[in-house]
C-alpha cells in the first residue's frame, strides 16, 4: 500500500525555490513582516511567496538546531529564515504545537506540491484548495 504525503510532511521538503515567487505588487505587504522583524517581532512564514524569499541554507541551518529539545529560540542575531527552520523543526519534533500559521503554510505547500497533476487531497478535495487556485491566476500572493 502506497502512502500518501500529508500536508505537514510536504513543509520540510519543500525548497524555497520550488514555490511560487512574489508578485512585484505584494512586496510592500512582505516588507512590512520584514519592518516587524527589525524591530523583533517574529512573524511566522504562512505563504509560499514568503518562503521563497528566505534563504534555504539558513532554514536548514536553523531546522538542524532545533531538532534538539534543548535548543532555544534563536533570538535577534539569527535571521528570519534561520528562526522559521528551528520553528520547523520544533513543531515537527513535538516540542511546540503547531499553530494556525504552521497549519496554513502546511496547507499551501501540499497544494503547491501536488497540484499538478493533481494528486492526493489536492485531487480528492479540489474544494479544500480552490482559494489558492484562484490567488495564483488573479496573480496574488499565495
Amino acid at each position: 500500500m502506497m502512502r500518501r504525503a500529508s500536508e505537514t510532511s510536504v513543509v520540510s521538503a519543500l525548497h524555497p525555490n520550488d514555490v511560487p515567487p512574489v508578485p512585484p505588487d505584494h512586496a510592500q505587504a512582505l516588507a512590512v513582516i520584514d519592518d516587524l522583524w527589525a524591530r523583533g517581532i517574529k512573524v511566522p512564514v504562512e505563504k509560499l511567496g514568503d518562503l521563497n524569499r528566505l534563504d534555504a541554507d539558513e532554514i536548514r541551518d536553523g531546522y538542524m538546531e532545533g531538532i534538539s529539545p534543548d535548543s532555544p529560540e534563536p533570538g535577534n542575531n539569527r535571521s528570519r529564515a534561520f528562526w522559521h527552520g528551528w520553528r520547523n523543526a520544533r513543531i515537527d519534533r513535538g516540542h511546540h504545537e503547531k499553530d494556525e500559521a504552521a497549519k496554513e503554510l502546511a496547507r499551501r505547500a501540499y497544494w503547491w506540491a501536488c497540484r499538478a497533476p493533481a494528486t492526493g487531497r489536492v485531487a480528492d478535495e479540489p474544494d479544500r484548495y480552490a482559494d489558492l487556485e484562484s490567488a495564483l491566476e488573479r496573480g496574488e500572493l499565495v
